[in-house]
């Protein structure tokens, strides 16, 4: 039976709803659009039927975010712990509540999204392994609006699960590929790609939705005769200096970067030429290869006579480029002259390296020796490949449904020894990624994702094209090149020699390199993770990584492959704080339910590696399914917060088995 026409009061209530939700909801532009839309014909309707007002309801939105929690007694310098969606320990931007009670946490699934471009935040004020300090609830300025939070998300209902449609998300077809290039035909001559001619590339563009190039016509310098085009100062720049050394080098860059002469350090940049380098080899590369730096650099707009692409929040898209393209965005990288990327509010990760030359660390100076390995390579004979980054984010029907997944346990091998970068061309290589992705590889991080990025300067690309992921998001890298070899770690972290990349190429000249970036929640209390709601994330946001999508082109061929393995190690704990137990267990059943076999690197943890061997020969031999296995999780979750346990959850899930054999 139709209900009763509402009111012009009910109306006005259900557009100043839906206007609260679009608010703190519609992060995408679609999203936006679809608020937009749905408020006009609210507003402008005077026949509305039940039926009709069912449209008008926000869509759940697919990303999930913590609601800050206010101390009783309005005390702002209580212990904090930060959801990681909102709290990046490289950027120090954190969404603060207290831990007085764990049954009090908010659940990631019940929604505030705050405006945390007004979030004040610094790359540099954070130690090696990626800590920083928590912004106080002053800083993070976030109002409560817990009327506007949405019902849990973060899992799948059994309702939604049922609904869902046919299309398996682990061959999900990205068809938003935008290739930058082009392969010369000439029969069966196997030919390097080249850039897209200028009018089939497009016009320069100047948005959010683009990279703002340096060479673009809206980049604009202040100068003493006014207003000029900053590409232009940078072109004379480049061509008239001599630069001798590195003194000489930050003058160069300042002279297009005038706003920041005082305010940028160039203490490791002239330690590493100084000092870190010995004097023939440091006039070698201002005599021989910082000139074919700036000469690659100037090739700019011929490289990319269009504009680049963002892949923004929420969308299932990819770029491709080739690796001179590259190469020539990472020298401009290095000469710091990317416009709009320098500013600490941006939600955009670093590119220009300036903060890699400032504030000195000895890993600072060893990842700009890797930089500088790569840079001199690439300028001496470029590489013929082609990298792809793809951005990839799954519905919430996408998501497996945890409990009543019937998948049982993959095939498993633990490494202590081998590291991920150095397993083979069949692997997936994980990326133990901040969701911003690159984290500190241009600041002081020396950690697994920093280090993986200076092997591997490609990868920066990334930091380039991709803002920060959300909770339902990865992002994929396939083809970047290895330069460098290195020992230690954190601090430890030293440059040892350049690398021989030996690896094969695919179809679209590509190395058989694939990385995925996924970032795991950072815990202020390591207590919090075992609230089922966290597991849940963990488990999502792992099987957006894993679950890599297959990307459709013209002849709807494959651009990634659907790699049969996993190499993975210690993804989320150390300075995340996370149950190094708990995590590895959790991307095991995500390897399950991806289908793919899971090599485990343990990084020399012997006992963790017999433990999960162990574990998971019982599950295998008792046949336990990914749902049960879930079950288990959920009972020790319960048994960590009531602590009535302080066993680790592989033995718990071991003795607990026996028990029932």
């Amino acid at each position: 039976m139709t209900s009763p026409l509402p009111t012009e009061e009910s109306r006005k209530r259900l557009c100043l709803t839906q206007t609260k939700i679009g608010t703190y909801f519609s992060r995408t532009p679609v999203q936006r659009n679809r608020t937009q839309e749905a408020q006009q014909r609210c507003a402008n309707s005077t026949n509305v039927s039940a039926s009709d007002e069912k449209q008008y309801k926000h869509p759940v939105h697919k990303e999930v975010f913590a609601p800050e929690q206010h101390h009783p007694s309005g005390s702002s310098d209580s212990p904090m712990t930060v959801d990681d969606d909102e709290y990046d320990p490289l950027s120090q931007r954190g969404v603060c509540y207290e831990q007085s009670s764990l049954s009090d946490l908010p659940d990631p699934s019940m929604v505030d999204d705050a405006d945390f471009s007004q979030i004040p935040y610094d790359y540099d004020e954070v130690d090696d392994e990626g800590c920083g300090r928590f912004p106080t609830e002053k800083e993070c300025n976030i109002t409560n609006e817990r009327d506007t939070c949405q019902p849990n998300i973060v899992a799948a209902t059994q309702e939604e699960s049922a609904s869902r449609d046919s299309q398996d998300p682990l061959h999900r077809v990205i068809t938003n590929h935008h290739v930058l290039y082009t392969i010369p035909d000439r029969g069966h001559r196997i030919l390097p790609p080249v850039p897209l001619s200028a009018d089939v590339a497009g016009g320069d563009r100047w948005d959010d939705k683009h990279v703002r190039l340096p060479c673009s016509a809206s980049s604009k310098h202040e100068g003493d005769c006014g207003t000029v085009s900053r590409w232009d100062v940078i072109v004379r720049a480049f061509r008239k200096q001599h630069v001798r050394n590195s003194v000489e080098l930050e003058q160069l860059i300042l002279s297009y970067n005038p706003h920041y002469s005082g305010a940028w350090d160039f203490t490791v940049l002239h330690h590493f030429f100084q000092e870190d380098l010995n004097g023939t080899k440091s006039d070698a590369f201002f005599r021989n290869v910082l000139p074919r730096i700036l000469d690659l650099a100037l090739k700019l707009p011929f490289l990319f006579p269009g504009s680049i692409p963002m892949l923004l929040e929420g969308e299932n898209s990819a770029v491709s480029m080739t690796q001179e393209q590259v190469a020539c965005l990472l020298c401009h990288g290095f000469m710091c002259t990317f416009p709009r990327r320098n500013s600490h509010r941006s939600k955009l990760p670093r590119i220009n390296f300036n903060g890699l030359y400032g504030l000195y660390t000895p890993s600072k100076s060893e990842k700009l020796q890797c930089l500088v390995t790569y840079l001199t390579a690439v300028t001496t004979q470029m590489p013929p490949g082609v990298i792809t980054v793809v951005r990839h984010a799954l519905s919430l029907r996408d998501l497996p449904q945890w409990q009543t997944c019937s998948s049982t346990m993959p095939p498993l091998e633990v490494d202590p020894d081998t590291r991920i970068e150095d397993t083979g061309r069949e692997c997936l290589q994980v990326d133990f990624a901040n969701r911003f992705v690159g984290g500190g590889v241009l600041g002081r991080g020396a950690v697994q994702e920093e280090i993986r990025f200076v092997l591997s300067p490609e990868l920066i690309v990334a930091c380039l094209v991709c803002p920060a992921m959300a909770h339902n998001e990865a992002i994929v890298i396939k083809g970047a090149q290895r330069f460098s070899n290195y020992t230690g770690y954190a601090r430890s972290f030293r440059f040892h020699s350049a690398h021989t990349d030996t690896r094969a190429r695919d179809d679209w000249h590509r190395l058989e390199t694939q990385v995925v970036a996924i970032d795991a929640t950072a815990f202020g209390n390591a207590e919090v993770q075992y609230g089922e709601r966290f597991v849940r994330r963990e488990l999502n946001k792992c099987f957006c990584g894993l679950g890599t999508p297959h990307i459709g082109r013209a002849a709807s061929s494959d651009v990634l492959n659907r790699l049969p393995c996993v190499a993975t190690g210690n993804w989320g704990s150390g300075a995340f704080n996370g149950d190094v137990f708990l995590k590895s267990t959790l991307q095991l059943m995500v390897c399950a339910a991806a289908e793919k076999k899971m090599l485990y690197c343990t990084f020399g943890n012997r006992d963790l590696g017999a433990k999960l061997k162990a574990m998971h020969g019982i599950l295998v031999d008792c046949a336990i399914t990914v749902g049960e296995l879930y079950e288990m999780i959920a009972s020790y979750c319960e048994l960590r917060q009531a602590r009535r346990t302080s066993t680790d959850v592989i033995v718990y899930i071991m003795n607990k088995l026996r028990d029932e054999m």
